[in-house]
């Protein structure tokens, strides 16, 4: 199939999908900024996990997320020096049965989304925020992120932050899209992006659905 056919296909997914305009910073502080020059001397714990998604490598710095990316088992290796050239000061050890318990909790509409820290240039931080206020199953778009932030037509170097985020679906990158409604990119893959954001559109049917029924039974 042609590159034409696939962003037409990727239009039609997601035509019916309102993409919002209004995105306020958290009311609780989520994420945290960690200073390039203080990544050596942080020491992390981490692990292997599976989600909906794949596999992901999941990690923590004193109870706070700072690494989850996503990968198929084929990729494993790939991933592995990534996250060791992120977090050098890593523990030797992976944990992945506290990454597995940490992991299922967090693939659900009604999810609380824990405290964050990641390092960063105060401008990617002030785009992450922002995708921290796309609420589950809710997609926006670049330029709606460059006028939320007050640097109307800086779409570009705001999907330039949105693809520098190391923590995938907790900073929910995959909801934004070019105002074109394709899915544009997205760094753990385009097949990936479509189906966390039709995950989302499904458990929000489901929640639609048991409240229809609700309100029909009183």
């Amino acid at each position: 199939m042609s590159t034409d056919s696939n962003d037409q296909e990727r239009q039609v997914s997601l035509a019916g999908q309102e993409l919002l305009e209004t995105l306020s910073v958290p009311e609780r502080p989520l994420l945290t900024r960690l200073a390039l020059a203080e990544v050596p001397a942080i020491r992390v714990e981490y692990g292997l996990a599976v989600t909906p998604f794949g596999e992901c490598l999941i990690a923590t710095r004193e109870n706070r997320v700072c690494h989850l990316s996503l990968h198929d088992p084929d990729e494993r290796t790939t991933g592995l020096e990534l996250f060791r050239q992120y977090w050098p000061n890593h523990r030797s050890e992976p944990d992945h049965s506290f990454a597995q318990s940490l992991v299922s909790n967090l693939f659900a509409p009604e999810i609380e989304i824990p405290e964050l820290i990641l390092p960063g240039t105060q401008f990617q931080h002030q785009v992450w925020e922002r995708l921290l206020a796309i609420p589950f199953g809710g997609l926006t778009t670049y330029g709606a992120i460059a006028r939320a932030i007050g640097a109307p037509g800086s779409s570009r170097a705001v999907g330039t932050a949105v693809g520098a985020n190391r923590i995938a679906w907790l900073i929910p990158c995959h909801r934004v899209i070019p105002q074109n409604r394709s899915l544009g990119g997205f760094r753990w893959g385009l097949p990936r992006k479509r189906s966390m954001i039709s995950f989302e559109q499904g458990q929000m049917s489901k929640v639609e659905g048991l409240r229809t029924l609700r309100e029909e039974a009183d």
